[in-house]
């Protein structure tokens, strides 16, 4: 309300997505430590949840962001639950202690991956977090404001930025590799070069400290 901070979108729900039916891996108690942000999309039927550590065994496939060109692939959900089934009756977290264990699994994943999402489903999916991102915001502050959206990783696909125009966005920030990060006149509304994160510690301001001696 004050007018001096300005809040903007990064979409309804940074998701990733597995993108091809090429098995990557599978929960082990490793994946505790895989960012949060990075974990992929497992469910969107009108709830948003994603892939948790305690789903021991379920299957990982090759991922993206949602705003990439990608179409997600829609894991079959029985043969991820026959895979966190067989580790359950196994011991748990023990049973990838087995030399056997990752043997054991792809037998059951090989069974069905899953669907690929079609063409339509993909640009729905795409418009819905990009439309919903500004509509929360909105709605939660007040505001009919939002306009703007800095793309998850940077990453801007064609159909994402068909969608930009047709969700009533201005301007979208994502990566242009090999590009200058300034930003200029005649550039591509959709496609503006994001700041580094670095460039935090160079911000200016009376007092403050040096970042790393604040963070522990």
């Amino acid at each position: 309300a004050s007018g001096i901070v300005d809040v903007q979108s990064h979409t309804r729900s940074h998701a990733m997505i597995f993108s091809d039916e090429h098995l990557a891996g599978f929960v082990t108690p490793e994946f505790a430590r895989e960012p949060l942000l990075n974990r992929p999309l497992a469910l969107a039927n009108g709830v948003m949840r994603f892939v948790e550590p305690d789903a021991l065994g379920t299957p990982l496939y090759l991922r993206r962001s949602r705003m990439s060109d990608a179409r997600r692939l829609v894991a079959d959900e029985g043969v991820a639950e026959q895979c966190r089934d067989h580790v359950r009756r196994r011991g748990g977290a023990d049973f990838f202690t087995r030399a056997e264990w990752r043997q054991e699994l792809q037998h059951i994943a090989r069974t069905g991956a899953g669907t690929i999402e079609t063409e339509a489903a993909r640009g729905a999916a795409i418009r819905e977090e990009l439309a919903l991102g500004r509509a929360l915001l909105n709605e939660k502050l007040g505001t009919t404001t939002v306009r703007h959206v800095a793309l998850p990783w940077g990453i801007a696909g064609e159909v994402t930025r068909r969608a930009l125009a047709e969700t009533g966005h201005e301007t979208a920030f994502a990566e242009r590799p090999f590009r200058r990060r300034g930003v200029h006149a005649g550039d591509d509304r959709f496609q503006l070069m994001r700041l580094n994160s670095k460039f935090l510690t160079c911000l200016p301001g009376r007092g403050r400290q040096w970042f790393f001696t604040t963070v522990r």
